[in-house]
């Protein structure tokens, strides 16, 4: 066995302890924040009426507002519904489950790559800790079941690539069709693997190309024909037949011009996803920069200076602002971590320049990431090592397809809204693969573990109390609606809180009444044109003091947060003023 530095160790070490270390990091965030908050958050509350009809009623329903396949997600959760009831604390269980075995199927993704066991146990935790995924494991949203099954269907791609395995490869697609299952853009998997074969082709697939590409692409096409065939049974969900509808009014200008600011942007979030590593690696960086070319060290310092004059241009067209990039509906945002989903925000929890450091301090990874990847670009795997370097050439493949999937549902978004450019959410798929590309050029090389696991131990800081903070905010903000219904007697319908209540409380009731609406004011927000438009917002349970045109504070209600000063730790209830 390898000791974390990559020298020989005396094998004192357990066989199952990475499976044990990872288990033990798991458990400690969560009896420090437990996941026990009884409430939807962000748009779960329309998968969980999805699972509820299932297990109630034994309809596969998937309401006409959800985006995404679901239909693996609305099984999985109804695993967990069966016996407990779909309610948010057991589906967020779920969540939890997949997370964990998608953190397992990285640890084996990385050996698989060449890592030693403590640094794919560092790789593996690298996913747990980052700030989107781990904020996301506290939700039943689909991106952390979805980044599972994309994790272990990267496994088996790339210990069939390596071993020349058909079986291994169908077993890879069977992943990625359930993958496709919760989110559309598992169907780019077997399409990135066969671009990477066509490319490659290495001499398994040279003597049954036609066969490995049918093995290669069949289960999964199995999978998105048998979903067309039932959503055209059933029709199409409209949010999805809108974004099918609105990606055929994009030109192929809008595509190339958002194209390049989401790459730019996925850059800052790449390097804060192997931030870890590469600060581990630090010791490398120089050796690396001398081995690299002159073009590789161009490329580098050219991104380097794209990446600031980036964080200058959007700074100066946001107040200030820079890192998270993203002005709303993200997991990173200036007033903490997780969609806040409600009026107004929150004090900042950060200064615009600690913001910039940050991007910086990314955007720097990002390219030490980079430098890394060049300088072993061509160099000869070490002396035991478990991957050859054309394998590393998939998982790029691999990554580039999950980029694209980034594309559609951001150019819907930005065409709807060009203020919005995507969130950050979904550049999640890209968490694994950038770590494994950075894990793969480090074999064999000098590596600092301490420095990794006191970044790892920073990142679970700012897990724990953002976390914290984004539930005790959502639990008051349900609690301040609650007391105003039932408590104050304000109708239900005088009420606006989130998408989250408008949801569970009227979306399905506004799909049998669809002329039951008021008329919309200057202000109102979007929940209440798409999800409850039959709400009139007498009352707002916001975020903020400053209430918008015609509303007065009506009142206030204090919330534990372990970052605010009790000063900034408020829910505030709009009262709108009666008309003149």
């Amino acid at each position: 066995m390898r000791s974390l530095s990559g020298r020989q160790s005396s094998g004192r070490w357990p066989p199952l302890w990475p499976v044990g270390a990872i288990l033990a990091a798991y458990a400690v965030p969560l009896l420090i924040v437990p996941p026990t908050l009884g409430l939807p958050l962000i748009d779960d509350w329309s998968y969980q009426r999805s699972v509820a009809r299932l297990v109630e009623d034994g309809e596969l329903w998937v309401a006409p507002w959800t985006a995404t396949t679901l239909v693996l997600q609305i099984g999985w959760g109804a695993l967990f519904a069966l016996p407990f009831g779909a309610g948010p604390v057991v589906l967020r269980g779920s969540t939890l489950v997949a997370s964990f075995g998608g953190t397992l199927a990285a640890y084996a993704l990385y050996r698989a790559l060449g890592a030693t066991k403590p640094r794919a146990v560092i790789g593996a935790l690298a996913v747990w800790f980052n700030p989107i995924g781990f904020g996301l494991s506290y939700t039943f949203m689909t991106e952390v079941p979805y980044l599972a099954l994309l994790t272990a269907a990267a496994w088996a791609t790339v210990r069939a690539a390596g071993r020349g395995s058909l079986g291994e490869l169908t077993a890879s697609s069977g992943l990625a069709a359930l993958a496709f299952l919760v989110r559309p853009q598992g169907a780019l998997i077997p399409l990135a693997t066969v671009g990477w074969l066509l490319l490659a082709r290495p001499a398994w697939f040279r003597a049954a190309p036609a066969s490995t590409i049918a093995v290669v692409l069949g289960p999964c096409l199995v999978a998105v024909v048998g979903y067309l065939h039932w959503a055209a049974g059933r029709g199409l969900p409209a949010e999805q037949a809108d974004r099918l509808a609105t990606l055929r009014e994009i030109s192929l200008a809008e595509v190339v011009d958002l194209g390049w600011r989401l790459a730019v942007i996925g850059c800052f979030f790449v390097g804060l996803f192997v931030f870890p590593l590469v600060l581990g690696a630090l010791r490398e960086l120089p050796a690396a920069w001398r081995c690299v070319g002159g073009g590789a060290r161009a490329v580098a310092l050219c991104a380097l200076a794209v990446l600031a004059l980036w964080m200058n241009g959007y700074a100066l067209a946001h107040d200030g602002r820079s890192f998270p990039f993203i002005p709303w509906g993200s997991m990173i945002h200036e007033d903490g971590l997780g969609v806040l989903d409600a009026d107004g925000l929150r004090p900042f929890v950060f200064e615009p320049w600690q913001w910039a450091a940050l991007g910086l301090l990314f955007a720097l990874s990002a390219v030490g990431g980079f430098l890394l990847l060049a300088a072993a670009h061509g160099r000869p795997a070490p002396a035991g090592g478990a991957s050859k370097p054309p394998v590393v050439g998939l998982v790029v493949a691999l990554g580039l397809g999950q980029f694209l999937g980034v594309l559609p549902p951001s150019l819907q978004l930005h065409h709807e809204n060009p203020g919005l450019l995507t969130f950050d959410r979904y550049y999640l798929p890209l968490l694994p693969v950038a770590l494994g590309l950075v894990l793969w050029a480090l074999r064999g090389r000098r590596f600092s573990p301490g420095l990794a696991l006191a970044a790892l131990l920073l990142l679970g800081v700012v897990d724990a109390v953002g976390v914290q903070d984004w539930l005790a905010f959502k639990r008051a903000q349900w609690e301040t609606a609650e007391w105003l219904v039932e408590e104050r007697g304000v109708p239900l319908r005088q009420v606006d809180v989130s998408p989250q209540w408008a949801g569970l409380h009227f979306y399905e009731y506004g799909l049998t009444h669809p002329h039951d609406r008021v008329r919309r004011r200057t202000g109102d927000p979007w929940w209440l044109f798409d999800i409850a438009p039959m709400i009139d917002p007498v009352f707002v349970v916001a975020a903020s003091p400053d209430p918008r045109p015609g509303y007065r504070v009506y009142l206030r209600r204090r919330y534990r947060s372990w970052i605010r000063s009790a000063d900034e730790a408020w829910v505030y209830v709009w009262h709108r003023r009666p008309a003149p």
